[in-house]
């Protein structure tokens, strides 16, 4: 089954003197079926061999975010400790003359790792159609999105499994080729959308007649916002960020 494409080149609501440039950049995004990868491919090898369930283009959103968040525990400097005669007398102090007079025992603990939360990437963006086409076109693309958050179901002989919702790569970049720029959103690997909120009352009540829908009344200005959350933690290599996978086959 062919995958299915949709790519909306037109118009966005956007703020200050760069809108005719920003118009130009744009937001590509893939989803794919979801996958166990046998015996660790390569990162070539996986993606080469991965099923694409659906293309999507729009111009680049007008709110970006993307980040890290790093977890991170206490734990007592074990030399710092033993050089202090033990926390022991610390909380002796503390719980005696230390009250009293004002004092509290020494911190002797560290923030040590814990582990790497995955990264999440939130995308914003309003689309504006200028005729009922357009309006048709965008409703398609958020409708596809809010679907492909979704699970399936699927049928054996025995039992009905629910399969997992697909798995997503995505970037920015100029013109609608595959090309993309690092810079807009770092370096995101396969991720899985969380949530996609799509408000179709984004400018008031606006509305088009579509003619080849027997002229029903279609929304003009369409704002959907996804939510992405990376499928693996991430790791760095020197100025390089990659999943669990590619980190532990770069260094096997």
């Amino acid at each position: 089954m062919a995958a299915r494409k949709h790519i909306f080149t037109g118009s966005q609501i956007l703020s200050g003197n760069n809108s005719s440039i920003a118009n130009r950049i744009f937001l590509k995004m893939a989803a794919f079926k979801w996958f166990r990868a046998p015996s660790r491919p390569s990162p070539d090898e996986l993606v080469a061999n991965l099923e694409t369930i659906y293309e999507v283009i729009v111009p680049v959103p007008k709110e970006i975010e993307h980040g890290s968040n790093i977890l991170y525990v206490d734990d007592v400097n074990i030399v710092d400790s033993i050089e202090g005669i033990s926390d022991t007398l610390d909380k002796v102090f503390t719980l005696g003359i230390g009250n009293v007079a004002g004092f509290a025992g020494l911190d002797r603990t560290n923030s040590v790792f814990s582990r790497n939360e995955k990264r999440k990437y939130n995308l914003k963006f309003t689309l504006v159609a200028t005729d009922g086409e357009e309006a048709l076109e965008i409703s398609r693309i958020a409708n596809a999105l809010e679907t492909l958050t979704l699970p399936s179901l699927s049928y054996n002989q025995s039992n009905r499994l629910t399969t997992f919702p697909p798995l997503w790569l995505f970037g920015i970049g100029k013109d609608i080729d595959k090309r993309v720029e690092p810079s807009w959103l770092g370096q995101p690997s396969f991720c899985v959308l969380q949530s996609a909120t799509i408000s179709p009352t984004a400018g008031g009540f606006p509305y088009v007649l579509n003619i080849s829908s027997n002229n029903m009344p279609i929304p003009l200005i369409t704002s959907i916002s996804l939510n992405f959350i990376e499928f693996e933690p991430a790791f760095r290599n020197e100025f390089d960020i990659l999943n669990r996978s590619d980190a532990r086959y770069s260094v096997s």
